[in-house]
């Protein structure tokens, strides 16, 4: 995937997913944006979020800010009660 400042997005209401098998890559903060490969901004209660076997590479900015910051995956939020948010490299473990 070749993608704006957030590769995957997750944002509230998502009640489940499952993101395996990606190679994200070129994400590119402009301004003071701070891009990430997968960034998880969920307080949904109850929602299932599996991450496995992605590969997540090349995440620029092109601001100058010092408060920048990049990562690979982001999360922004707390999960909302009940929920499951399983990041893993090949297999997640019930």
């Amino acid at each position: 995937m070749l993608m704006g400042f957030n590769g995957i997005w997750f944002l509230n209401a998502s009640g489940g997913m499952i993101v395996e098998g990606n190679t994200i890559y070129n994400t590119v903060g402009v301004s003071i944006t701070n891009p990430s490969g997968i960034n998880i901004q969920s307080t949904y209660d109850g929602y299932s979020l599996i991450i496995r076997n992605n590969k997540i590479t090349n995440v620029i900015s092109t601001s100058t800010s010092t408060s920048l910051v990049i990562r690979g995956i982001n999360t922004v939020t707390a999960p909302g009660t009940g929920s499951r948010l399983e990041i893993c490299k090949l297999h997640c473990f019930k």
